[in-house]
């Protein structure tokens, strides 16, 4: 069977978040069907540089977004000339034009997939919504939210971020394992997965976990994650005499041992399209705290907890801790039963990447 063959263009950089877990997900789970190339206006790590090698993907370096004519003009000529059968494209707003608008110049059926709810360029994002969406043959959200955010007209379709169940399963000697290693054997910790950016607001974090220090000095934070806040966040700790009490680990390949070790995980972020990492946190029987700006989706189970960011710190310290009392309990069957598996979310982007 003659393979498709899709050119994934991906409109923000390649980095160890949720957005490119996924676009490196759905190569490899279509790969049998699907022949990929990606294309991306920035430049690969060396990781990214060899798992792309490894995985025979080609990879075309676009010029940067700065330069949109130039921008737009390569992607025109790539998709003209190469023949896909499909443009992916994988992006947060409107903004995706910039890939769209070429991808059907040249000729090709195109597909785009919106991943949050906000831009740095809202004024564009608004103005170029309608020509953006006549652009596109088939518009994937990865939340109702997300969905409603980018697109309008028809050919909508709304696919949750999935995660793999079986690989978040809760450990009971994991977790004492690594709180050994931590040595937080008798600590309540409050755990975070996520890039040091404005939208997972850090600051705020930490601002919460010193009114929950000050409630109760047993309580540590554990924060995976870097990015390009990295040094305000730690002098901010530092400032606040909390270094003792905070770990933060560049990033790992297996958060699910390190959920294991936490107690509740506290999420404030500015804004999300689906926060993978709060599903994953959920089938590990992990507790997490998030405020009112995330998708609905997001509370998978009724192990998800809602406060709006305009509380104060000191509301969010006692949620934190009632919820820790409250505990761990499977919630596996409700994410299923929300359609939120990894194998359901990808099995449907695979059979839309087919059928177009």
């Amino acid at each position: 069977m003659k393979k498709k063959y899709i050119l994934m263009i991906a409109s923000s950089p390649l980095n160890n978040d949720g957005i490119t877990k996924i676009e490196l997900d759905i190569i490899e789970y279509c790969k049998e069907r699907i022949k990929f190339d990606l294309a991306c206006g920035y430049d690969l790590n060396d990781e990214f540089s060899l798992k792309l090698h490894e995985d025979e993907i080609r990879y075309y370096r676009l010029p940067d977004k700065k330069h949109p004519i130039a921008y737009m003009r390569a992607i025109y000529h790539l998709v003209k000339d190469s023949r896909y059968d499909v443009v992916y494209i994988h992006g947060n707003s409107a903004m995706m034009f910039l890939e769209s608008i070429p991808s059907k110049i040249g000729g090709n059926k195109t597909i785009t997939h919106c991943h949050n709810t906000k831009t740095l360029h809202p004024v564009a994002h608004h103005m170029m919504k309608p020509f953006f969406n006549a652009s596109v043959d088939v518009k994937i959200g990865c939340s109702i939210l997300a969905s409603e955010w980018a697109y309008m007209g028809k050919r909508i379709v709304t696919i949750p971020n999935g995660v793999d169940i079986v690989k978040f399963e809760y450990n009971e000697t994991k977790r004492l394992e690594v709180r050994e290693i931590l040595g937080w054997q008798d600590c309540k910790v409050v755990g975070h997965i996520g890039r040091m950016t404005m939208q997972k607001n850090h600051k705020r974090l930490v601002s919460i976990f010193n009114k929950m220090h000050e409630i109760d000095d047993t309580a540590r934070l554990l924060m995976i994650g870097n990015g390009e806040l990295r040094e305000s966040i730690e002098l901010q700790i530092e400032s606040l005499g909390l270094s003792e009490y905070v770990k933060i680990l560049d990033k790992t390949d297996k958060p699910q041992d390190y959920m294991q070790a936490m107690d509740v995980m506290v999420i404030p972020s500015l804004w999300e399209g689906l926060c993978l990492v709060a599903i994953e946190a959920q089938a590990n029987t992990l507790p997490i705290l998030i405020d009112n700006y995330f998708s609905p989706e997001t509370s998978a189970s009724d192990l998800a907890y809602v406060l709006n960011l305009q509380d104060s710190d000191e509301v969010w310290a006692n949620k934190a801790f009632e919820i820790m009392k409250s505990g761990r309990h499977e919630a596996a069957s409700q994410i299923r039963s929300n359609g939120m598996e990894w194998a359901v979310m990808m099995r449907r982007i695979k059979n839309i990447l087919l059928e177009a």
